[in-house]
């Protein structure tokens, strides 16, 4: 029982429809003039936001791109300088809120987020740009977001494949702090109890093969609290090797984590502590918790195997090296060899 632990500042308005909790929320910044980073999609969120007159809307972003390329940023920073908003307003998956912390970097005003995905970003101090190829990560204090809506209504008509991704992408951030090389018991028992609600939510949504109010909310929370954990500890091999198949290999961010999560599982397992063992069987049944996972994805129609995402065979040892570059925390050693392995057993879909 000896540890630190660090919380971060973050306000969260859950379960309210977003226009009344903005209403609520700007009265005491009325007159700031707000720019809002949102893609085309929702249109007629955006339009009924300026229909209430709720602040003065100083301008939009609309490109809103995975991975947050470093010229688009550029762009738009560009332009809000220029017009100088007081209050960035993202609404959309990560991809919305990486823009607004990309932006604040280098214009460091207040974010609030509207996610409407699973990823978590919003409750984090971590940001990513695509620069050159390669997916810059950092973080930085200035691009926490101040406030957070969780707006059910903006992810209860997920299509179900992305929803399941999206969840999987949550629940990737959740294992990894639980087995965090830096972790401590109060942001341990958050990631469990994240675990729980988003698998309690996948196998609900596997029972009913749809979405409902209550599967939503569990991702949702679920969500909040892997992006709270994720702030909290940092990540280790599968964090990594998402950002870097990613980055490198234009692959898609969700469908990335909800293959490997598996393979990487797997790969930690042997070096985990019993506690943390007997905490993952607890939620997943008694059985071995890595293969349960993959099963529970495959059921609910998500990508199981590196190949259904496009990666070839052949750039396995590539982005080994580019793993073996970076210096991070792991509970298991890591080499060229078996991260290599680890990749074409992703590639085939052997969960040894």
């Amino acid at each position: 029982m000896i540890f630190t632990y660090q919380p971060y500042p973050v306000r969260v308005v859950f379960g309210y429809p977003l226009v009344d909790a903005v209403r609520k929320e700007i009265i005491p910044v009325k007159e700031r003039a707000v720019w809002i980073i949102a893609s085309s999609r929702f249109e007629g969120l955006v339009e009924t936001l300026s229909e209430n007159r709720l602040f003065p809307i100083a301008g939009r972003s609309r490109e809103v791109v995975q991975h947050v390329p470093e010229e688009i940023v550029k762009r738009e920073i560009q332009v809000i300088k220029k017009v100088r908003p007081d209050l960035l307003l993202s609404i959309g998956g990560g991809s919305a809120t990486g823009l607004a912390k990309a932006i604040a970097l280098e214009y460091p005003v207040p974010i609030w987020a509207a996610p409407t995905t699973y990823s978590g970003s919003e409750m984090t101090n971590i940001y990513g740009i695509l620069s050159s190829g390669k997916k810059i990560v950092g973080r930085d204090e200035k691009v926490l977001p101040k406030t957070v809506f969780y707006d059910p209504s903006l992810s209860e008509n997920l299509p179900k494949g992305l929803a399941v991704k999206s969840a999987m992408n949550a629940m990737a951030h959740l294992i990894e702090a639980v087995y965090s090389t830096n972790n401590n018991p109060l942001s341990y028992q958050n990631a469990i109890q994240g675990i729980r609600s988003v698998y309690n939510g996948m196998i609900d949504m596997s029972i009913q093969n749809r979405m409902d109010t209550e599967i939503n909310e569990k991702f949702l929370l679920g969500s909040c609290l892997a992006g709270k954990t994720l702030c909290e500890v940092s990540m280790a091999l599968h964090h990594k090797a998402a950002h870097v198949l990613g980055g490198s290999f234009g692959m898609d961010h969700a469908g990335v984590h909800t293959v490997l999560l598996p393979y990487v599982f797997n790969f930690q397992w042997p070096h985990l502590e019993k506690q943390m063992k007997n905490d993952f069987w607890n939620i997943f049944s008694k059985g071995h918790p890595p293969s349960i996972l993959q099963k529970t994805a495959k059921k609910l129609g998500a990508p199981v195997t590196l190949r259904e995402l496009g990666f070839q065979k052949k750039d396995a040892e590539k982005a080994a090296s580019q793993l073996m570059a970076l210096t991070f925390d792991n509970p298991a050693p890591m080499n060229q060899a078996s991260l290599t392995s680890l990749l074409k057993n992703a590639y085939d879909g052997t969960l040894e």
